[in-house]
């Protein structure tokens, strides 16, 4: 698209192959109003519902949504559709508020876009099935007076064609624009969102750009800025909107000539733009055999339980034993220490991120297991000041801390629905919270999502949508004997993508977890111990045991279960 977009957008599928092609992350979008159509817009975000403002609306005055023609955004929020004859604007007239209108000089995304994180806009109706806006509904929009005047530069004089080199020069410096955008610390977001916008519509309206494609790069970069998360998708467009409008007002003046020192570098930034553009169909026809890239023999943390390089989940009931257990299992392998019938290996970092439990809750289990951290072992709870971030798994410091070592880290995640941003019953929220942690794994990194059961048939194994059971590399439920207290777990797999354990049973022993069939050996040479001595007292033979390198807590938990 250009700067007037909506008498120039294009329905040829080779312009909009060339398009897309030049811009592969850009959202394709509708302009409504010059299609006959009209979309009542309702967003729910700060604490505004304006998707059962409108169907409450609709239900007061015997207005039919059975045959709406409906989109959901990925925010949770509703297009709703209609055919009409009537120019309407982008006011949303007396409507409620949440609601917004778009008609003439107006757009949407498209059904079926796709965000970078994989959520999407999904398609709630069939395009031969768009109603007429019922004129009960027309009855609180506002027409579009023909003496408004559109948001459009002051300037209206004839411009020269832009030049190569000049779209060149655009498209570096948009992608700067984007870069420092996306990095953009909340506090100075909408600040740097604005001026950005405007420095982008100056380049724009002198045809340095394409709006459309800029404008979905600009939101895209405030999705990764965790904007869109925070303030809606409807306040960051009307953000970036307003400062296009200003910037087109005043367009970038023509570059000036140049000697040939500054023409060679010229070309220089016009042939890497073409060149951009042609890396994709290099890129896949470079794709070799996975046999000829280098790749490391699948290895584990833990035998049979911890596949490193992946992502493990386990889930279960509040008080089954799982954060116990992992926090056990993250101390010895932060210190190289052996654990469950695996040998010592070398000791790495751990990074625990915790978003459930307080401090005193966190010491107190440390100091039941026995765990005093090593340098290795990073806990990242609400004590430190500082809250991990939901956006944490796509920032690239934390790939670079996992790239900083040889031997990679273990992150545990406590717990993913105290980090996931949407609901874990959407399939779309959760693709869109497991995406950074798969990368994570690419960079080398073990990752342990620590998750709840339900109480449902469905959800005896984790709760939430099905993709998580797609998703992870090896899942186990967790569950524990006690009520109150922690005495025999079991972990049962549920997913298991690489070799492992079905099942896993430990008895809770003083602060460790000891392995069931650990305990029937020592058991079992407990008992010869006494065949051989039938007649010693309980103290002598405590002694007598302990000389023989049991411990204690061994001892005297054969002599208690007789």
């Amino acid at each position: 698209m250009v700067a007037a977009w909506e008498s120039t957008a294009s329905k040829s599928p080779l312009q909009i192959e060339a398009k897309w092609g030049m811009n592969p992350d850009a959202l394709p979008a509708i302009p409504v109003g010059a299609h006959g159509l009209v979309v009542i817009d309702c967003d729910r975000k700060n604490g505004v519902d304006g998707v059962t403002a409108f169907q409450t609306l609709c239900a007061q005055y015997s207005i039919d949504l059975s045959g709406a023609f409906a989109v959901e955004s990925p925010s949770s929020g509703l297009h709703y559709y209609f055919r009409t004859d009537v120019r309407y604007g982008n006011s949303r007239g007396s409507l409620p508020e949440g609601i917004d209108v778009r008609g003439v000089g107006g757009y949407v995304i498209a059904p079926g876009a796709t965000l970078s994180d994989g959520r999407s806009y999904k398609l709630k109706g069939s395009w031969d099935a768009i109603p007429a806006l019922p004129d009960a509904l027309a009855a609180f929009l506002k027409r579009k007076d023909v003496s408004e005047t559109p948001s459009l530069p002051t300037k209206t004089e004839a411009r020269p064609a832009a030049t190569e080199r000049e779209k060149a020069y655009g498209h570096d410096a948009h992608e700067k624009n984007c870069a420092e955008l996306a990095a953009t610390p909340k506090g100075s977001r909408n600040d740097t969102a604005n001026a950005i916008a405007y420095r982008t519509g100056r380049m724009v309206r002198a045809g340095w750009l394409e709006c459309g494609a800029a404008l979905s790069d600009l939101f895209q970069a405030m999705i990764e800025n965790g904007s869109v998360a925070e303030d809606g998708e409807r306040t960051v467009l009307n953000t970036l909107r307003s400062g296009l409008d200003d910037g087109m007002k005043n367009p970038c003046e023509p570059l000036p000539i140049v000697e040939q020192g500054w023409r060679d570098m010229a070309n220089r930034w016009i042939e890497a733009y073409k060149a951009k553009q042609s890396t994709l169909e290099a890129f896949i026809e470079s794709i070799k055999s996975p046999f000829e890239y280098e790749c490391a023999p699948l290895t584990y943390l833990i035998d049979g339980f911890i596949p490193e390089a992946c992502i493990t989940m386990l889930s279960g009931d509040a008080g089954s034993g799982k954060s116990s257990i992992v926090m056990k299992v993250t101390d010895a392998i932060s210190k190289g220490s052996p654990i469950f019938g695996t040998p010592a290996k070398s000791p790495r970092r751990v990074l625990y991120l915790d978003k459930d439990n307080s401090l005193p809750i966190v010491r107190e289990r440390m100091t039941r297991l026995h765990i005093r951290p090593s340098s290795n072992f990073k806990y990242w709870g609400g004590h430190t000041g500082v809250d991990a971030p939901n956006r944490l798994f796509a920032d690239q410091g934390l790939i670079n801390w996992i790239n900083n070592g040889e031997v990679k880290p273990l992150i545990v995640i406590d717990s993913q629905i105290a980090f996931q941003d949407g609901r874990e019953s959407d399939s779309n929220d959760i693709r869109a919270f497991y995406a950074p942690l798969r990368r994570l794994t690419y960079s080398g990194a073990t990752v342990i999502v620590l998750h709840h059961t339900g109480k449902g048939e469905t959800t005896k194994e984790f709760r939430g949508s099905n993709d998580i059971k797609a998703i992870v590399d090896v899942g186990f439920t967790v569950s524990n004997a006690g009520v109150t207290v922690l005495t025999k777990l079991s972990l049962t797999a549920f997913k298991a993508r690489v070799s492992v354990h079905g099942e896993l049973a430990f008895n809770y022993v003083d602060g460790d977890f000891v392995p069931q069939n650990l305990i029937e050996a020592k058991n079992d040479n407990l008992t010869q111990l006494l065949r051989t001595n039938p007649s010693i007292t309980k103290s002598d033979f405590e002694k007598m045991a302990m000389e023989a390198r049991f411990s204690r807590s061994d001892v005297r938990n054969f002599i208690d279960t007789g």
